[in-house]
């Protein structure tokens, strides 16, 4: 089957993710999927967001008491451009080498508010396709966050529409602009003709509308607006008030594809027999991300050597953060079919209906 067929909802409840009752049988079986790209703030982790705000509060603060700027100026540019940054840069508001600085005082926040979630471990484990975050935020950002999650080696890296190589790729634009899904499946390794075979769960309906236009599959994450009022978005495969639902509302994603011995683990989990983990450095080529944590103040100008070119320390590094961590197979057997199946079973208070039209830019949370 395949859960872009027929719209789900899956609303949790106060003790357990919802589980859909029913299910439309698909007229078209759905191509395999090769990649799943997963959105970071308010996605993976979901605060009300907290943390997006606070970073929403610091990119004023640089317009204003750094640029000069008036109140609510940062905001206009948000509005008009997409983000902040690309604003400031396109009316030559903010020199293009000054954007590192912006960047890091921006996401330097505390992270207090992104906690565990009990379960999201055992969901993420359970997909056996590869797994990667695609976030509008810095990478250091998103490296702290997943390592408070828990889930930093359960993802074979992540690609930053912040970052100077997404910049250098397609230039200053927001993160759903098409060319930086295009640009997501280069780092990802996925080939453009098979734009069929991605998914993106993102709470942004903008993201979203961009991913169904080039043919991902999509899941809307989160259900509700800063108002109370349901999110609506027709570009959704499928909608979850959390991952945690997930199983669900696109079980889809948890069958191994029938070619799985190609797939690749992250370093949380097992590697297939044989599998050259300097060589590989558990990345696909062009990665834009390190296995190794850094901290929000670390300097970006050095970023365009993540690259092809991995140095020899860097691989030796990235293999033992593959030989470490928690281990468990990544297909359809094991320990995450195990948790998979508790989801279902345990799961209550379940309900689904067609999702309606899309939801206004303004109503969702910014980003720089």
């Amino acid at each position: 089957g395949h859960f872009g067929s027929s719209r789900v909802l899956a609303r949790s409840g106060s003790c357990a993710p919802a589980v859909a009752a029913h299910r439309q049988p698909a007229a078209i079986m759905a191509p395999p999927t090769e990649c799943v790209f997963f959105d970071l703030d308010d996605s993976l982790y979901q605060n009300g967001w907290a943390t997006m705000d606070r970073v929403t509060a610091r990119v004023g603060e640089y317009c204003t008491t750094v640029l000069g700027l008036p109140p609510g100026r940062d905001f206009e540019l948000y509005k008009t451009y997409g983000t902040t940054v690309c604003g400031l840069v396109r009316e030559g508001l903010l020199e293009e080498s000054r954007v590192p600085e912006f960047l890091r005082f921006a996401h330097d926040v505390p992270l207090e508010d992104v906690r565990p979630s009990p379960g999201l471990r055992e969901v993420l484990r359970a997909i056996p396709h590869r797994r990667w975050v695609f976030t509008a935020s810095i990478r250091q950002h998103a490296e702290r966050c997943l390592e408070r999650l828990g889930i930093r080696d359960l993802f074979l890296g992540i690609v930053s529409a912040s970052s100077p190589e997404m910049m250098e790729r397609v230039g200053y634009v927001s993160k759903h602009d098409p060319r930086c899904f295009t640009a997501a499946m280069d780092f990802a390794g996925v080939p453009r003709e098979l734009a069929a075979g991605c998914v993106l769960l993102d709470d942004s309906t903008t993201n979203l509308r961009t991913a169904k236009e080039l043919g991902w599959r999509t899941v809307l994450v989160g259900l509700e607006k800063r108002d109370g009022s349901r999110v609506e978005c027709p570009h959704a495969d499928a909608a979850v008030a959390s991952l945690l639902a997930l199983p669900a509302a696109a079980p889809e994603l948890f069958a191994a594809r029938p070619d799985a011995g190609a797939a690749e683990f992250a370093p949380g989990e097992k590697r297939r027999a044989g599998e050259d983990a300097a060589a590989e450095c558990c990345m696909a080529p062009g990665s834009i991300s390190e296995t190794e944590s850094t901290s929000a103040g670390e300097d970006l100008e050095d970023a365009p050597a993540r690259g092809l070119g991995l140095g020899a320390k860097r691989r030796r590094l990235r293999a033992r953060g593959l030989e470490g961590g928690p281990r468990g197979a990544g297909g359809a057997c094991g320990a995450p079919a195990r948790a998979l199946r508790a989801y279902l079973s345990d799961s209550t208070d379940c309900s689904y209906e067609g999702l309606p039209a899309m939801d206004d830019l303004a109503a969702e949370s910014s980003s720089p």
